[in-house]
This record gives structure tokens, C-alpha cells and sequence, in this order.
């Protein structure tokens, strides 16, 4: 019944609303969807202790193509989180996406255990937190993606924790091609 995520990134909570659109002619859903929402967002402010204007609500929907990178907003307000020792930059408002996957938590930490000495190929970086987790663990990082921004957003993860991007390689390409 309620279909929400709650991840925390410092002192902000980011509810994800995993939905399915809503039919806006269904009064009775559209009650129970708002009653849900009001319900999730007060247990997380009470029960964790957030300050509402720091609770955060995304709604996720399949999206296709270019649709799922549409800006929302236009804040440009990133902060910084830490996590096993590295550190990521994070918006939590300008993209339905925050800049680091948490549900690959895991894999930073064993690819950052794992990496000493290896060469690492991050393909779709993306903001290229997993990387970031192959430089700090010793590895020698190629990061490819088709944007700008994330490229951008990746070489600046690499100087948040240090590392000279310079002695890793960042390259604006299409994948697949």
C-alpha cells in the first residue's frame, strides 16, 4: 500500500514514490494516494527526525529514452556524502536520479577492496562514483560517458577525494559506438 523508498543523505530524507500514473478522473485514488503521501512524509519527519523543508519527494515512473534525464528543477544545490571512506557530490533536487546510486553501495566498497593495480573500465559512468571506488583502491580508471555533465560531475567525485585526475582518463563517447 505504500510504495515509497526512503534513502538518507545526511540530514535529508529522499522519498521515492515507486508509483504507477494515476488515474485523476479516480477521486477515491486519488485520496488514498494523497492520505499515503501525508503518511510517509510525517513518519519520516517524527520517527527520524528530519526537518520537513530537508524531506525531499520524487516520484518514479517507467521512462524511456532521454525522458528519465529531464531536469526537474534548476537549484544547482549539491552537497557531499560520505560513504566507506570515499566521498560523493549529490543533488537531490535537479534530477529524478541523485548522483549515486545507493542499491550499488556494495559494489563500490568490494570494487574499491579490489582494485589495486588493475586497469578499470567505468562505461555509462554516469557521475562515476564506481570509478571513484577503483581509484581510491588503487586502480587505474578509464571513465567513458556521451555527456558533458556527467563527465564533468565525474572528474569532480575524483578531486573530492583526492585523487589527481590526471593520472586516470575521462573520455566524452558514445558506448556503444
Amino acid at each position: 500500500e505504500y510504495p515509497y523508498i526512503v534513502d538518507i543523505y545526511n540530514d535529508y530524507a529522499l522519498i521515492s514514490e515507486k508509483g504507477k500514473r494515476l488515474d485523476r478522473s479516480d477521486n477515491d485514488q486519488l485520496t488514498l494516494h494523497h492520505m499515503h503521501k501525508d503518511n510517509i512524509v510525517k513518519a519520516v519527519r517524527e520517527l527520524l527526525d528530519i526537518r520537513e523543508d530537508h524531506i525531499v519527494l520524487k516520484t518514479r515512473l517507467v521512462q524511456k529514452g532521454t525522458e528519465q534525464y529531464e531536469k526537474l528543477k534548476k537549484t544547482q544545490k549539491y552537497f557531499t556524502v560520505q560513504e566507506n571512506g570515499m566521498k560523493f557530490k549529490v543533488n537531490l533536487f535537479d534530477y529524478l536520479d541523485t548522483g549515486l546510486f545507493l542499491d550499488h553501495r556494495p559494489l563500490r566498497k568490494i570494487i574499491k577492496e579490489t582494485a589495486m593495480d588493475k586497469e578499470i573500465l567505468n562505461l555509462f559512468s554516469y557521475t562515476g562514483s564506481r570509478g571513484g571506488a577503483g581509484a581510491l583502491g588503487g586502480g587505474k580508471v578509464t571513465t567513458m560517458d556521451l555527456s558533458n555533465t556527467y563527465l564533468e560531475w565525474a572528474r569532480e567525485n575524483f578531486v573530492l577525494n583526492k585523487l589527481d585526475q590526471f593520472q586516470h582518463t575521462f573520455i566524452k563517447a558514445d558506448v556503444l559506438q
